[in-house]
């Protein structure tokens, strides 16, 4: 009958169309979601580096610190803070 109806077979084909795309986009929202997951996930991952970058470079300094201090070389110190050639240089004398 949708043969011999060109509005039913119109109707039909239209109604195809719609449920194609309607597909295409659930599938499109569907790879979008799952890249803000990705996304989300990576950026966790880089503050995590980040974080854990920090902490190490907090302690390595800390040792640095506390050997120049044992040595009572706190003039040394001081320019590490603000030097950082000079405070890379101190890193392999201490053998840090």
């Amino acid at each position: 009958m949708a043969a011999q109806n060109p509005d039913i077979s119109n109707a039909a084909s239209t109604m195809h169309s719609m449920y194609q795309n309607n597909y295409v986009y659930d599938e499109c929202w569907q790879r979008e979601e799952e890249n803000r997951v990705r996304r989300s996930l990576v950026l966790e991952g880089e503050r995590e580096g980040e974080r854990r970058g920090e902490s190490k470079g907090e302690d390595h300094f800390a040792a640095l610190a506390q050997k120049l201090i044992a040595d009572n070389l706190l003039d040394e110190l001081t320019r590490a803070t603000s030097d950082k050639a000079y405070r890379q240089e101190l890193y392999k004398r201490y053998g840090l």
